[in-house]
């Protein structure tokens, strides 16, 4: 993770209480979609979830339902989940312990696709 990204991260997620529409931004770069995926960009997703996780996770939480979105957030959640859980090769890897931090954080297990 970019030290500017490891910065951001950390400021949002102990600073601001709506973090999710900054966090979007680099989840979405990510994870969105599969030609994305690239370690860089994972880790920098990985970060946000370090650094935010349980802060983006109550935000998307709280927006549930009020959102204009196309995609509510619990979905979204889960299919960065997901994405992080395809990269994965194993739970020591960036993506591992994301997938372990946001399962730790929404309650369900890290392992198999409960996503």
């Amino acid at each position: 993770m970019a030290q500017s990204d490891s910065f951001v991260a950390q400021l949002v997620g102990h600073y601001f209480d709506e973090v999710a529409h900054f966090a979007n931004g680099p989840l979405h770069d990510a994870l969105a979609q599969p030609e994305t995926l690239t370690d860089i960009r994972v880790g920098v997703a990985a970060g946000w979830i370090r650094h935010a996780g349980k802060k983006i996770h109550e935000d998307l939480v709280r927006r549930e339902g009020r959102e204009l979105d196309a995609q509510p957030g619990s979905a979204r959640w889960n299919l960065w989940k997901a994405r992080f859980r395809e990269v994965s090769k194993g739970p020591d890897d960036e993506a591992g312990r994301a997938v372990v931090e946001m399962s730790n954080i929404d309650g369900s297990s890290g392992v198999g696709a409960d996503a």
